[in-house]
């Protein structure tokens, strides 16, 4: 949310001046103006609001731009909800106009403060309060834009505003000046030396271009079904499926290797075991070869069985002497030697 229009303090003010102080007032009076308008469906809410707004006008929120500037603001508040109600300002609205007028008087505030929009023809209204909103908004709009950068909606944004401002300067050299030139004092009042003037985007949201580059790639893709899009996919998939099958190859191959090696080893040998059989059982070899294991079978027998007479023998020994050193120890008493 790094964007200075979801942040602008002229829409936050004008919600203020619609809410807060709605149901401050009688409401008999809204009754009345309601039935004079059937067919203005939402002016039962605006003359809540003004009437509120009238009623508790020193206590409004203060906006420290210049003199008088919460009057100035409540004046573009009031033709902007006449203007959305389907008033036509300037022209055919007698009626209502009076009516607001009446209000004024009512609650005091034609003493400090005056509706003086009113006679004001629409297309001026709406330069006047464009540049009214900007110096309302400025403060914020170049801290996000120093701190941020601008998009291109951004800086399409402060240089219409510079726009306005160019054009009603130039309106306002005529020898007959216009009513609404009041707003070029009030803004060399909040900002001086031309800073709404000369304000421009120096600073620039890096990922909008990349941003915008990558949609627009995507939706030449969608569209033709060639091009960079599409071509880098193909590839893609194509060094999918050869690497997939080198994995296969490799896989099977691999298997072939596992499965015949035992096989090379196994054969030779029982090939050789299949010929000494063969040898040992049918060829006078055989004969030899028994008869010479046997003999070697008969005397390594003979060995020992002579190894484990000696070892009973030994152990024998052992045993007798044992009751003799038995005897020693048993005669032997220590505590004589202490």
């Amino acid at each position: 949310m790094n964007d200075f229009k979801n942040h602008l303090k002229s829409v936050e003010h004008y919600k203020y001046l619609d809410k807060d102080h709605k149901f401050a007032v009688n409401s008999a009076a809204c009754d009345l103006l309601r039935n004079t308008f059937p067919d203005k469906n939402g002016i039962y809410d605006f003359c809540l609001s003004l009437r509120g707004n009238l009623d508790y006008f020193s206590y409004l929120r203060p906006l420290n731009l210049f003199k008088d500037d919460n009057c100035q603001y409540l004046n573009c508040w009031i033709n902007d909800r006449l203007l959305s109600l389907g008033f036509d300002i300037g022209r055919d609205s007698a009626k209502i106009i009076l009516e607001i007028l009446r209000y004024f008087t009512f609650f005091e505030v034609d003493k400090t403060c005056k509706y003086e929009f009113f006679h004001i023809e629409r297309k001026q209204y709406e330069k006047m309060k464009t540049l009214y909103d900007y110096v309302l908004d400025f403060s914020k709009i170049k801290w996000y834009a120093d701190k941020y950068g601008c998009s291109t909606e951004n800086e399409q944004y402060i240089n219409e505003r510079r726009r306005v401002y160019e054009e009603v300067i130039e309106d306002c050299k005529k020898p007959q000046k216009e009513t609404y030139c009041i707003v070029l004092q009030h803004l060399q009042e909040a900002y001086r030396n031309n800073e709404l003037l000369n304000f421009k985007c120096t600073k620039f949201k890096d990922h909008s271009s990349q941003d915008t580059g990558r949609s627009r790639m995507l939706q030449s893709g969608q569209k033709d079904g060639s091009g960079e899009f599409h071509d880098a996919l193909r590839s893609e998939n194509d060094q999918q499926r050869v690497h997939s099958s080198a994995s296969v190859g490799g896989t099977e191959e691999s298997s072939l290797l596992s499965s015949t090696t035992p096989m090379a080893v196994l054969f030779p040998f029982l090939g050789s075991s299949l010929i000494l059989f063969i040898l040992y059982r049918f060829s006078p070899m055989g004969h030899w070869l028994r008869t010479r294991f046997l003999r070697k079978n008969m005397v390594t027998s003979n060995i020992d069985e002579d190894e484990t007479f000696e070892t009973i023998q030994d152990a024998y020994e052992v045993d007798n002497m044992n009751p003799q050193i038995s005897r020693h120890l048993i005669g032997y008493n220590p505590l004589e030697n202490m």
